[in-house]
């Protein structure tokens, strides 16, 4: 049985780990748009090699966009950064757009697709990490800080996913041993015999019969809203219909 459990174990790790790495692996894209004229060659190269690298180690599409001709607030923003994304990637695909504006001053950290279960709740401090850079107008520093902030938490993610599937395999074992001893256990009874096959039918006669209320049931059925909210590290829908999610704030 130990060792059934062992090779079931090792099993799973296996399938988990290539399940991960294949999805690392799968078709990403990477786009650059410099609206603001604000880099230069150099920067602009080292940008895209950075995150295609990231992109290969994360398997998501990634694309900056500097544009300082973009005017309204934070819903604004947060807007465009979704539907730039969905138009280079498609709706509700895994990737992230990245939205800068200078004057006044405002960055937008957008998700889709399972980049939103890796990346929500780190929002806050990714877009920390950039701040600075972003305020002395180094593009290349801030870009090359998130992605480190991605490559970091996606590979603690992978560790999560991994240590939740073994723990679930020997949970699930468990439960299924439990149900099998007690199953069986049931079945090493013999059942007693009634006391109707021992009485002669012909010589039975029901005089009286009465209904008796046993219990009720009841069901219940939850209505869900069309409703969706909006802001940092939420879950909102965007004007072109996608899902997304991260964050935004001026620095």
């Amino acid at each position: 049985m130990i060792k059934k459990l062992s090779l079931a174990a090792a099993v799973l790790i296996s399938i988990l780990t290539f399940s991960l790495n294949v999805s690392a692996r799968g078709s990403y894209l990477c786009e650059l748009y410099d609206y603001a004229d604000e880099l230069y060659e150099d920067e602009i190269e080292n940008i895209e090699r950075r995150l295609e690298k990231t992109s290969e180690k994360t398997g998501l599409n990634l694309c900056v966009v500097v544009n300082n001709s973009i005017e309204g607030g934070e819903y604004t923003y947060q807007d465009y950064a979704d539907v730039f994304y969905e138009e280079n990637f498609g709706i509700n695909t895994d990737g992230i757009c990245l939205f800068i504006r200078f004057d006044p001053n405002y960055v937008h950290f957008s998700t889709s697709g399972k980049a939103q279960d890796y990346y929500n709740s780190h929002t806050d401090s990714i877009i920390d990490g950039m701040v600075s850079d972003l305020r002395s107008h180094d593009i290349e520093g801030a870009v090359d800080n998130m992605c480190d902030d991605l490559e970091h938490y996606y590979k603690t993610d992978k560790m999560k996913w991994l240590i939740f599937g073994f723990a679930g395999l020997i949970i699930g074992i468990g439960i299924g041993i439990a149900v099998l001893f007690i199953v069986r256990s049931r079945y090493r009874k013999y059942a007693a015999s009634g006391t109707v096959r021992y009485i002669d039918k012909s010589q039975t006669n029901f005089t009286e019969s009465s209904d008796v209320f046993i219990r009720q049931y009841t069901s219940k059925v939850r209505i869900s809203s069309d409703s969706s909210s909006s802001g940092g590290g939420s879950y909102h829908t965007s004007s072109g219909g996608g899902s997304h999610g991260g964050g935004g704030r001026s620095f």
